[in-house]
């Protein structure tokens, strides 16, 4: 689609005016007049015309994205509803103009353009971005139905807004509601396969038989939306390290990344076997497993023959700290 004003008017003017001066000036006899085609001026002119049109289009379209990404809204309204005149057809552009009604709060301006933005064709790329923002504004309508069913849709496509859900102001009057919070802890970004290694979770003193009264604190907790968890270990003498353990979907395998105040790194892979955690590499080898008491037993072996044969060096107890130990 294109946009035509008065100024691609006088500038299709203006071409006809120059190519009538070029000819002039070149005094072209009229023999030769005669020979060239009016078609081929027609075509010409139609060229010229539709770039200067696309070139319009354009600046308008790269406007329109600088108001929005300005958090220009009132202007951004303004330029999507020129976009959408001229090409009612595209998704992103709904989807821009109610997210700009949105920002301003204007809920019910909001709701149109948003919903328009989903039976456009070509509507799948800004899709999650529609979902999440038709949820809040059904929220805002207390239409809890569309907000769960809407949800849903956008778990649906992949997209896992967790933290953003959780952050929107729109939806605090759904906090204590059990579907709602049921169908948020499903757009978590990690689910059920990183949960594998939970049982480490908590506030812990370690302990090693026939270590007499030596001890370690460590301190294991989840973090990024339950995406990792993390391990800060300090032991008497002040001998100190952390890690930072994960699932990778990618490659299947829990990994484990540690780090001690004496600069000595390990990369561990690895994942669960018989309900134990075992993590590798070329060298070491842990296994963590959760003991009938409630304890967690790492074992820590080490090998210099590429694994036909492992010697123990580590072998110790993860016990629960008292509810309000200190930590």
């Amino acid at each position: 689609m294109t946009v035509f004003h008065h100024n691609t008017v006088h500038f299709g003017i203006g071409v006809l005016t120059a190519l009538a001066h070029i000819m002039q000036s070149l005094m072209i006899g009229e023999r030769l007049m005669k020979r060239m085609k009016l078609n081929c001026l027609i075509s010409l002119m139609g060229v010229l015309l539709q770039f200067h049109c696309v070139n319009v289009y354009g600046g308008v379209k790269v406007n329109a994205e600088a108001l929005f990404q300005d958090g220009k809204w009132e202007q951004s309204i303004a330029a999507f509803g020129q976009l959408i005149k001229d090409d009612s057809t595209n998704a992103e552009h709904w989807y821009r103009l109610g997210r700009s009604h949105l920002e301003l709060k204007q809920y019910r301006e909001a709701v149109g353009p948003l919903q328009q933005a989903l039976v456009q064709p070509g509507g799948e790329q800004p899709k999650a971005q529609v979902l999440f923002s038709l949820a809040k504004v059904y929220a805002v309508f207390d239409d809890e139905e569309a907000v769960l069913e809407t949800l849903q849709a956008l778990r649906d496509t992949g997209a896992r807004p967790y933290q953003a859900i959780r952050n929107a102001a729109e939806f605090n009057k759904y906090k204590n509601m059990e579907a709602f919070n049921l169908m948020v802890e499903k757009l978590k970004p990690c689910g059920e396969e990183n949960r594998a290694f939970d049982f480490w979770i908590g506030e812990w003193r370690v302990t090693a038989p026939g270590r007499g009264s030596w001890y370690a604190d460590s301190s294991i907790t989840v973090s990024n939306d339950g995406c990792s968890i993390h391990e800060h270990y300090v032991s008497q003498g002040g001998y100190t390290g952390s890690s930072i353990n994960f699932y990778d979907k990618a490659s299947g395998k829990w990994h484990q990344t540690w780090i001690d105040n004496q600069g000595a790194p390990l990369y561990l892979d690895g994942g669960v076997v018989d309900g134990k955690m075992i993590l590798s590499d070329s060298n070491s080898r842990i296994t963590w497993s959760l003991e009938s008491d409630g304890r967690v037993r790492q074992l820590w072996e080490s090998t210099s023959d590429q694994g036909t044969t492992w010697t123990t060096a580590f072998d110790g107890y993860y016990e629960r700290k008292p509810a309000g130990a200190d930590k």
